[in-house]
């Protein structure tokens, strides 16, 4: 008898969606180059890479969860069933990389730079003039994001246990967390480029300050977008107590861009390194 049910085809080693959302992110870090005020060409690259990147990522977010839906209900059978923990595993070494070869330029810049600290508090020179880098916006996103990391760990213990509801409650908390992280790092790169005048072009410590916060704060970004999937796919079982691989990756994931964020206020924001 033939098999009646449907089969989707899985698209996660063809899928064109990654390779687009790298391509947006890089357009718009190559914008935060050119940012000014009064000039738009850089925040037209900044919206055009930003645009390409949500895009990418809810396209891809898209076809995931409907193959997870699809494998949850056991319309098909899982292509690769243990692939997701293997590849957090080498994405977070590619990143460790990364931050790594960033901070590293940082501390090499760091003895070339306008940069001076007086006393026990921080500040930094800007064309003249001295404002404090380390503020409320700062402190509340480490609150927030600290924050999070715990109620993500919460939400997958109660999913592990099969209660549904207090994963639901605890992952929405964690995306609005989350969110508030990313509205308030943009809140602050008005404020400094706007009010202080601190833009990547002012030194080289601008630059690397830019440059490592941004990075940070687009992989905040994807985390959220992709716990909001997971929040969502659990309504259409995507999610059980014995079906909680995606939640694993996606936990580690975010524990991760938590620790980056604490040794980025350590070395930036605090310079206690």
């Amino acid at each position: 008898m033939a098999d009646s049910k449907p089969h989707y085809t899985h698209l996660g080693h063809s899928n064109p969606w990654p390779f687009v959302a790298s391509l947006g992110m890089m357009i718009g870090v190559f914008g935060i180059l050119f940012i000014e005020y009064k000039n738009p060409v850089g925040w037209m690259f900044i919206t055009i890479g930003v645009g390409l990147f949500l895009i990418a990522i809810f396209s891809w977010l898209t076809t995931m969860i409907r193959e997870d839906v699809s494998e949850a209900t056991e319309h098909t059978v899982p292509e690769f069933p243990s692939i997701g923990k293997w590849m957090v595993g080498f994405l977070i070494l590619s990143e460790v990389f990364l931050f790594g070869a960033l901070f590293a330029t940082y501390f090499y810049l760091r003895n070339h730079d306008q940069v001076y600290t007086q006393s026990l508090l921080h500040f930094y020179e800007v064309k003249g003039e001295v404002f404090q880098i380390w503020g409320l916006v700062p402190i509340l996103n480490t609150i927030f994001l600290v924050s999070s990391s715990v109620t993500v760990h919460f939400a997958e213990e109660a999913l592990r246990h099969g209660k549904i509801k207090v994963f639901q409650i605890l992952m929405a908390i964690t995306v609005v967390l989350g969110a508030l992280f990313v509205g308030g790092q943009a809140l602050e790169y008005f404020n400094f480029s706007v009010h202080e005048g601190f833009t990547p072009q002012v030194s080289t410590f601008g630059g690397s300050f830019y440059t490592l916060t941004t990075l940070h704060g687009m992989h905040v970004l994807a985390g959220v977008i992709v716990l909001t999937s997971l929040l969502v796919g659990s309504f259409f079982q995507g999610l059980s107590a014995k079906r909680h691989v995606a939640l694993t990756v996606a936990s580690i994931y975010w524990h991760f861009v938590d620790v980056i964020w604490i040794v980025l206020v350590a070395v930036i924001y605090l310079r206690l390194i």
